[in-house]
C-alpha cells in the first residue's frame, strides 16, 4: 500500500549482527487517529530509517526525506495490515535549522539593505489604502522611526552609544541567551535587559504583519484593494526573516568563537549599503587572571569616497593596535593625512595607541576571506552548513 507522505512501519528485523537486529517489536497499543511523538535515532537508507516510537525502537519505510535527530509528530492511519503513520510536523535539530540560516545568509547577505532601503517606500500610505487605521498608522510611525534610528547618517553618528544600542533596537537580543553572550556573562548581563517587543524593530514588524495578515483577510473578496497589502505582508515577513538571520548568526557565532557579528545600514549617496562589524571579547582571560581584557574589532566597508575598506583594531585593556586596509595608493594617502587626528582623539579618549596606520592593496577579497576563515561558522571543515 503506497500512502503519499506517510510512514510505514515494518516488522521487527529478524536476528543477524546489522544495528538493528536487536531493535523491540513494534509498540502495542496503537489504536487508529491517535498522535504521537516519534524521534529518528538513524538512517539505513534512503528510505528506511529508525524510529523510537512510545521508547520502543522499529524500523520505518518513509516517502518523506527524514534526518537522523528529526523528531516527528505523527497520526496512526493503520494498524492492519501493517502500521501506518501519517507526518503531521517535523521539528529540525538545531544545527540544520542553523545551517539554514547561514545559507540563507551566503546566498542573501544584502537582505537587511532591502529591509532598510525599501520598507520605508512600501509602508507609504497612498501604496497601502487598507492600512488607514489609528493604530495602523501608529505602528507603522514606530516602524519608521527606528529604521531611521537604525542607519548610519550624520546625524546618528553623532550618538556615541549607536553601536552598543543597535542590537537591542534592531531586536537581536530576543534571541535566547544572546544578551547574555553579547555582556559576556557578567555583572551588565545580570542588569541590563534587552528592549520589549514593542521597542525594537523585530517586534513592530511581527505586530504590524499580524495586524496585516487580519486585514487582508477580511479583504479577500475586494481583491484590488488586498492584493497590495498581501504584498507588503510578504515583505513584513521576509524583513522579519533577515532579522531572524542575524540572530541565528550571532548565537552560533558567539558560541563557536566568542564573536558578535553586526550588518549596521549607512546611507550612501546611491542609497542603503549594509557594513559588517564583527566584534571579539576574550572575558574568559580576564576572569582567569590571564591579564587585561582583550578585544578585536574589524569593520569591513564599502564606502562612497573611499570604496573598500578593512579596519582591524586589537585592544588590550587601554592600549590600542589599529591596521587600515584600503585599496589603492590615491586611498592610502588620503587616509595617511589624516591618521595623524585619529591618534590625537584617541589619545584624547584615554587610549595608549601602539600602532595606527593604513596600507594598500590591490584588492581586499584575500584579506576578508583570511579573517572569514578564521571563524568556525565559516571553515567548511567544521560542519557542511553550506552545501
Amino acid at each position: 500500500m503506497s500512502v503519499r507522505n506517510v510512514t510505514g512501519i515494518a516488522p521487527p528485523l529478524p536476528q543477524n549482527p546489522s544495528p538493528v537486529a536487536a531493535l523491540a517489536p513494534s509498540p502495542a497499543g496503537l489504536v487508529v487517529g491517535d498522535t504521537l511523538e516519534a524521534l529518528v535515532t538513524g538512517i539505513l537508507d534512503p528510505r528506511r530509517v529508525l524510529l523510537d516510537v512510545k521508547g520502543s525502537g522499529v524500523v520505518a519505510e518513509s516517502s518523506v526525506a527524514l534526518h537522523a535527530g528529526d523528531r516527528l509528530t505523527v497520526r496512526v492511519e493503520e494498524v492492519e495490515p501493517k502500521i501506518l503513520l501519517q507526518v503531521l510536523r517535523t521539528e529540525t535539530p538545531d544545527v540544520e535549522k542553523t545551517g539554514g540560516y547561514l545559507r540563507l545568509q551566503r546566498s542573501q547577505p544584502q537582505s537587511l539593505a532591502q529591509l532598510f532601503g525599501l520598507l520605508p517606500e512600501a509602508l507609504r500610505a497612498e501604496n497601502l489604502p487598507l492600512l488607514q487605521q489609528p493604530s495602523t498608522r501608529k505602528l507603522i510611525g514606530d516602524v519608521l522611526r527606528i529604521i531611521g534610528n537604525l542607519v548610519v547618517t550624520q546625524g546618528t553618528l553623532k550618538d556615541p552609544l549607536f553601536v552598543r544600542n543597535y542590537p537591542g533596537q534592531l531586536g537581536l537580543l530576543l534571541e535566547s541567551g544572546l544578551l547574555k553572550g553579547l555582556q559576556g556573562g557578567g555583572k551588565d548581563a545580570r542588569t541590563g535587559a534587552a528592549p520589549g517587543p514593542g521597542e525594537n524593530l523585530k517586534g513592530l514588524l511581527l505586530r504590524l504583519s499580524e495586524e496585516l495578515r487580519l486585514q487582508v483577510a477580511a479583504q479577500t473578496a475586494d481583491r484590488p484593494a488586498a492584493d497590495p497589502a498581501a504584498r507588503v505582508l510578504s515583505f513584513l515577513e521576509a524583513s522579519v526573516k533577515s532579522i531572524e538571520t542575524q540572530q541565528v548568526m550571532n548565537a552560533a557565532s558567539l558560541q563557536s568563537d566568542a564573536t558578535c557579528f553586526l550588518q549596521i545600514p549607512f546611507q550612501a549617496a546611491d542609497g542603503i549599503r549594509i557594513q559588517d562589524v564583527y566584534i571579539q571579547v576574550d572575558r574568559e582571560a580576564e576572569r582567569q587572571g590571564r591579564g587585561e581584557e582583550k578585544s578585536r574589532l574589524v569593520f569591513m566597508l564599502n564606502l562612497d569616497a573611499v570604496g573598500e575598506m578593512m579596519i582591524d583594531a586589537k585592544f588590550a585593556g587601554r592600549a590600542l593596535e589599529c591596521r587600515i586596509k584600503c585599496v589603492g595608493e590615491a586611498v592610502r594617502e588620503f587616509v595617511a593625512a589624516r591618521i595623524g587626528a585619529l591618534e590625537q582623539g584617541l589619545a584624547r579618549a584615554g587610549y595608549e595607541v601602539r600602532l595606527l596606520d593604513c596600507v594598500a592593496r590591490p584588492d581586499l577579497t584575500e584579506d576578508r576571506m583570511e579573517f572569514l576563515g578564521s571563524l568556525s561558522l565559516y571553515r567548511r571543515d567544521s560542519v557542511n552548513l553550506f552545501a
